[in-house]
């Protein structure tokens, strides 16, 4: 799968570098010719995903107390240095803990059998669901990871840790990942 952005579909494919920052457009013009494509055109190289099924909230899973489970992984087949892999998903999740706030965890893992341990995530997000009985709530989160050297059967886990055995996955949940190269 491949598709160019051009200079006019701006937004998040527009004139940028591999750090976010916008170009100058009166940039020397001798680095367009890199690869037959102009420096400003990211090529989409591989679109995969994973989610629930059926991604509805009638799912209902619990939650191991403070330990992490993976509950979900997306495996790209090859990176190159330089490419940029837009992890990005949601995540439903129902508190039955008596607790006034409980502590959940969301974290992404990359290798090629990556493990869950703490301190090798290349993402972590902490947040509070307040635990009103019953409170459900859907926690959107976004990564970009950028391949410095080729890699093969790359393969991206996200995880959810709770502190409370009362909290369930519900859904949804869906994990994405967007592969661009320049």
């Amino acid at each position: 799968m491949s598709r160019n952005y051009k200079d006019y579909e701006r937004g998040v494919m527009g004139d940028m570098d591999r750090r976010g920052n916008e170009y100058d457009n009166k940039h020397d013009n001798k680095h367009d010719k890199h690869c037959g494509q102009p420096q400003n055109v990211n090529n989409v190289v591989d679109f995969r995903w994973d989610k629930l099924d059926p991604n509805k909230d009638k799912y209902r899973e619990r939650l191991p107390n403070n330990r992490k489970k993976k509950v979900a992984t997306i495996t790209f087949p090859k990176l190159c240095a330089g490419d940029v892999v837009w992890l990005n998903g949601v995540v439903g999740l129902e508190s039955e803990a008596g607790d006034p706030e409980t502590d959940v965890e969301i974290s992404i893992f990359k290798g090629q059998s990556p493990v869950l341990i703490d301190g090798k995530e290349i993402y972590r997000s902490d947040f509070d669901i307040d635990g009103d009985h019953d409170d459900e709530t859907v926690a959107p989160f976004a990564h970009v990871d950028v391949a410095t050297e080729d890699q093969t059967n790359v393969t991206y886990v996200l995880s959810i840790k709770a502190e409370d055995p009362d909290i369930f996955l519900i859904g949804p949940l869906t994990f994405t990942g967007l592969q661009l190269r320049r």
